[in-house]
């Protein structure tokens, strides 16, 4: 894994790889939705495009060089992830591939007052949890994992995905013990384990481009001394 800023690198056996990013922040100043009791989630959740300073941040991703020549570019169906990945979509040529897959996670609510306070600490607390009318995290990452699993069988070798914080927080957990998070807080614990191949770590610092100062991880693998870039353990934007 690699993760940097909102994007997640996925390595699939250092074949394929899948940039993961969250979409950029939504603009939600609305005079209207000021009083919680009458909104209507799909209303809502429909009407968050991308604020000024999301839009940016898109842009800012094709500043990336990981992510100047990938080969396709998916996003869920929901307007902030559509902007999001309109610049890549521009700079790189493509059309943009929607796949039910990767939306949202469906909360089975009519009213957003209807959406419990501790509802995204829950869920991760118990992935089977859910509304009535809604979907667990269990089952948004069986829908995503069969995304992943798609992919692996294409011939493309790298793509961008454009996907939801909560989906994209639901994978980390369900696929590495490196990651963890309990609805308010994300963690990234160190994985010893990982580090046994390595017969040498060593940490590197480089600034990129809109993103800031990244210090960066790097093993030399025993043997046939390989380096092999797997995690980003710090980020500055200061």
């Amino acid at each position: 894994f690699l993760v940097w800023d909102t994007i997640l690198v996925v390595y699939l056996d250092y074949v394929k790889t899948i940039y993961l990013i969250r979409h950029s922040a939504p603009f939600i100043e609305i005079e209207n939705y000021d009083n919680n009791d009458e909104i209507l989630w799909s209303e809502f959740n429909r009407n968050m495009i991308l604020s000024p300073k999301g839009e940016e941040n898109a842009r800012k991703l094709c500043e990336v060089d990981e992510l100047k020549n990938i080969q396709a570019l998916y996003a869920s169906n929901s307007p902030r992830a559509i902007q999001t990945a309109k610049y890549l979509a521009e700079r790189n040529g493509l059309k943009i591939k929607l796949d039910s897959r990767i939306d949202e996670r469906e909360f089975g609510v009519k009213y957003f007052k209807e959406i419990p306070a501790d509802f995204t600490q829950t869920s991760f607390v118990n992935k089977d949890f859910k509304m009535e009318a809604g979907e667990s995290l269990n089952e948004v990452d069986k829908r995503f994992q069969s995304f992943i699993n798609d992919f692996i069988k294409t011939n493309v070798d790298n793509i961008a995905v454009v996907i939801h914080g909560i989906i994209l927080l639901s994978y980390l957990q369900s696929v590495s013990d490196c990651f963890s998070y309990d609805g308010k807080i994300f963690k990234i614990k160190e994985n010893n384990k990982n580090q046994r191949v390595f017969e040498r770590i060593m940490i590197m610092e480089y600034e990129l481009i809109g993103i800031g100062r990244v210090k960066m991880t790097v093993g030399i693998r025993r043997r046939t001394r390989e380096k092999i870039q797997y995690c980003i353990t710090a980020i500055s934007t200061e």
